[in-house]
């Protein structure tokens, strides 16, 4: 045989060893294990593993009835739905009473030298 024959059956042995080891490589569910990857979305706020994680510590740990894991993620949503700001409303720095009042008063605190 020839040099170059004699290295067809170690070319072939090293490529099927790397097509199992390709195989054997952690996929799917493994590769999805990301903390802080976005699980829920809530109006553009995301929920990430991590939280439902350690929300569901804590209610396992406060001994909570029901799924740990759902009761969390059940939890999470209802936050972010009651931190939102009510429909038809602007920020909460505008819509505060006292904003325009500061804005238009034109009266010298006391404490202020005059000019």
């Amino acid at each position: 045989m020839t040099p170059s024959l004699r290295r067809i059956p170690a070319l072939v042995a090293s490529l099927l060893l790397a097509a199992l080891m390709g195989v054997a490589l952690p996929t799917g569910p493994a590769l999805a294990q990301n903390l802080f990857a976005p699980v829920i979305f809530v109006n553009d706020q995301a929920i990430t593993r991590y939280e439902i994680q350690q929300r569901a510590r804590m209610l396992t740990l406060f001994r909570a009835p029901g799924d740990p894991q759902q009761l969390a993620r059940e939890q999470l949503i209802e936050e972010r739905i009651k931190l939102m700001p009510p429909p038809g409303r602007g920020s909460p720095s505008t819509t505060t009473p006292c904003a325009p009042a500061w804005r238009n008063s034109r009266r010298v605190p006391t404490w202020m030298p005059s000019n």
